[in-house]
């Protein structure tokens, strides 16, 4: 197990990320799994408004028992789509990327392959990850992420928002 240098908490923004006003979140089921939710409830009234249901994960945000009763809600089928809005960016370890993946592709496989939506917040595009006043940003291109998508996923579609992942 590795321990986390620098906590995301503090990257959670008041806001609807864009990745959340893609056509096809919440899938012909209307149920979304938001992996790294953050602590604000602005993207759920968002997709509640437009009859989508979202089960909102995020360790670092909500509390274990919030965290146990979406990934429970999430093991029954009936998962439309999991999102991971500009999440990736803001993990210092590359280790920890991978578990968030796995985590995502473990619900996508349980609900029927449902889509993974990926957003990248690019940061100054440099490619050198440091530490800001709300936490660490990675500061890498969209394509940076590439590598790990296409060995985690079957199906790694870029979108000018970021991915579409699917093990079809």
């Amino acid at each position: 197990m590795y321990v986390r240098m620098i906590n995301s908490k503090d990257t959670s923004l008041n806001h609807v990320p864009a990745l959340l006003k893609v056509e096809g979140i919440g899938g012909i089921i209307d149920r979304n799994l938001d992996i790294g939710a953050g602590k604000y409830t602005k993207a759920t009234d968002y997709l509640w408004k437009n009859r989508v249901k979202n089960i909102c994960y995020d360790p670092f945000n909500l509390s274990v028992e919030d965290n146990l009763k979406a990934l429970q809600q999430a093991a029954s089928p009936g998962i439309g789509s999991i999102t991971i809005a500009n999440v990736l960016n803001v993990i210092w370890s590359k280790a920890e990327i991978w578990d968030l993946l796995k985590l995502a592709k473990t619900f996508s496989k349980g609900n029927y392959n449902a889509p993974v939506y990926i957003s990248i917040y690019e940061g100054d595009r440099k490619g050198e990850g440091r530490t800001t006043k709300k936490g660490w940003q990675r500061n890498e291109k969209k394509k940076a992420y590439v590598y790990m998508l296409n060995e985690m996923f079957l199906s790694v579609e870029s979108k000018p928002y970021g991915f579409i992942c699917m093990d079809r």
